[in-house]
């Protein structure tokens, strides 16, 4: 089981993000981001780091973090075995 958190300081607008799991290597899969992109985790039972990097670049573009989700996540077969969450820069 994976545990992933995100989180905006909405003083100082810093981004910041852990997972904690009992698989190897999370630190690889789970996490990614920028300060202009905003963040994302991606995790499940089959994982796509794609899913990761697809969502920040739409909310790089603009695309609000819940939206990007939505399209990231919607075609997609296979996502009941998967969750993305996204926070906005």
């Amino acid at each position: 089981m994976t545990f992933s958190i995100l989180a905006r300081d909405e003083k100082t607008g810093m981004l910041g993000g852990a997972a904690a799991t009992g698989s190897l290597c999370v630190g690889g899969w789970v996490l990614r981001g920028g300060a202009d992109r905003g963040l994302s985790a991606s995790q499940g039972t089959a994982p796509s780091t794609l899913w990761g990097e697809d969502v920040l670049t739409l909310m790089q573009g603009g695309v609000a973090a819940a939206t990007a989700v939505a399209r990231v996540t919607g075609h997609d077969t296979g996502a009941a075995h998967r969750q993305l969450a996204a926070l906005d820069p």
